[in-house]
């Protein structure tokens, strides 16, 4: 498996992730977070990421129009 680029930033609410992939099909990767560890997979692409168990730990929120 390949590490992808990408950054990590924060602000006073939000960890943001950001992964670039410029020529991968982005509808066939999955991510997920549970509590404090963040996971993403797209073929032949992995990354993981855990914040420290301090609280408030990640949480998921989407603003995405249907």
């Amino acid at each position: 498996m390949l590490t992808p680029r990408f950054t990590l930033d924060q602000d006073d609410a939000f960890v943001i992730v950001r992964i670039s992939l410029p020529h991968a099909k982005l509808d066939e990767g999955e991510f997920d977070i549970d509590g404090c560890q963040f996971r993403f997979h797209l073929r032949p692409y992995f990354l993981r990421s855990e914040a420290p168990p301090s609280p408030p730990c990640l949480s998921y929120t989407s603003d995405a129009a249907d």
